[in-house]
């Protein structure tokens, strides 16, 4: 049987993958169910063992963190922010949103943009550029923590249908149009280079084109490894997905 150690959650983690993947569809339990190859039963069970929520707390928690994120760094109204969180109408968004962070949606917006607008630096200092990357297959480890903390997955580039063993997974990253700059010196800090970054992309156009933020996630490339190379010296790519 093959639900020993991590197994189980390798295949709780197809059914997560689909939900990222798809937050914005209302994508039913079975089908959920099918891609963690469990029955809808023990399916319900599993993923609430594994991630500490039912799937429509889940994917609700998703939705909320995603209109945050576009609260804070795009242009949409709170209503179409609402109704693409999956909430007929503005008070029963700013409902649960107050729920989920202690403050209204406008509030938040307005708090988040006064801080990011101290945080932006002068469009002169920070050089950009706008990359195309192609669809990728990645080998990966997800972290996930409390909201305040990162979320992220470590990955490397790897050939379609390399074998790999749990905890690691594969998936494909889809091809797209990015934001891109260099982060150079230590990780700690990543939160000035990235408000430089949106502040950039927010400001006017880069090589003649107005951009808007795209959906998460953002990436980064490490060039050089933190083990044998000083903190100052340290060089990083942040990749921020953008579009038209």
């Amino acid at each position: 049987m093959d639900d020993h150690g991590t197994a189980w959650k390798a295949r709780i983690s197809k059914a997560q993958k689909m939900l990222e993947e798809r937050l914005l569809d209302d994508v039913g339990l079975d089908e959920l169910a099918r891609a963690a190859t469990y029955s809808l039963f023990h399916f319900h069970r599993l993923f609430r063992a594994a991630t500490g929520e039912t799937v429509r707390q889940y994917q609700r928690r998703l939705r909320l963190e995603r209109a945050a994120y576009f609260l804070t760094h795009g242009q949409d109204d709170i209503l179409k922010l609402a109704l693409d969180a999956g909430y007929g109408s503005h008070e029963a968004f700013t409902r649960a949103f107050q729920t989920r962070f202690q403050i209204t949606p406008s509030a938040f917006r307005a708090e988040r943009r006064q801080i990011h607008e101290h945080k932006i630096m002068p469009m002169t200092e920070i050089e950009v550029r706008i990359a195309e990357r192609e669809p990728q297959c990645i080998a990966f480890v997800r972290h996930v923590g409390p909201y305040e903390q990162l979320r992220y997955e470590a990955c490397m580039v790897v050939k379609p249908g390399t074998k790999v063993k749990a905890p690691v997974e594969l998936k494909e990253i889809p091809g797209g149009t990015y934001a891109v700059v260099m982060h150079e010196g230590a990780y700690e800090g990543f939160a000035e280079t990235y408000a430089r970054l949106i502040g950039r992309i927010c400001s006017g156009p880069i090589d003649g084109k107005q951009w808007q933020l795209g959906d998460p996630p953002a990436l980064e490339k490490y060039l050089n490894d933190p083990r044998k190379t000083k903190p100052e010296d340290l060089r990083t790519e942040v990749w921020l997905p953008v579009k038209r």
